[in-house]
This record gives C-alpha cells, structure tokens and sequence, in this order.
C-alpha cells in the first residue's frame, strides 16, 4: 500500500505543478475576486442545493445545519482540534 501512496502523492504533485505553469501572477490579482466568488458560491449555496435534491427521493430528514459542507473525514480531523475531542460527545458526532 504504500508504493500507491506514494505515487498518489507524487501524481497530486505533478498536477499542481503542471497547474502552476498555467497560471500568470500578473493575471491573479484580477481573477482573485471571481474566483473567490465562484468558490463561495459552489460551497455554501449550490452544494447544499444539490444535496438536498438528490435526497429528496429517498424522504430522508436534511440535519438542521446545511447539508454537504463537511464530509465525515473532515468532521474526523477537525475533531481532534477541539478540547473535548476525547469526549463522548465527540465521538457520536463522527
């Protein structure tokens, strides 16, 4: 498992080099602002838009907090940043 790992990584790295070379700093600066609204939008309103729709056939009960904005890993690593992560409260959460 860990030669696919490594080349796991090394792909991700060459995909972001290869991005970087695309990429004009001249250019940034007046992109910066689109494409933070592009992302902001795609993270608080359509993904939950689109979640929301796609269980809706199945009547499954939507969470009171939006749904689709942190998957379980992320909710697993962000866990250990808090003090009470040892807690059973924590852990029913992941």
């Amino acid at each position: 498992m860990h030669f696919f790992d490594g080349i796991t990584s090394l792909m991700q790295l060459m995909v972001f080099f290869l991005l970087g070379l695309l990429c004009t700093p001249s250019r940034m600066l007046s992109v910066a602002l689109p494409a933070l609204l592009i992302a902001v939008f795609l993270t608080f309103l359509a993904r939950p838009v689109v979640v929301a729709l796609l269980l809706t056939p199945f009547r499954a009960k939507l969470p009171p907090t939006a749904p689709g904005l942190l998957g379980r890993t992320a909710r697993r690593h962000l866990c250990h940043f808090r003090p009470d992560c040892r807690s059973q409260r924590c852990g029913a959460a992941i």
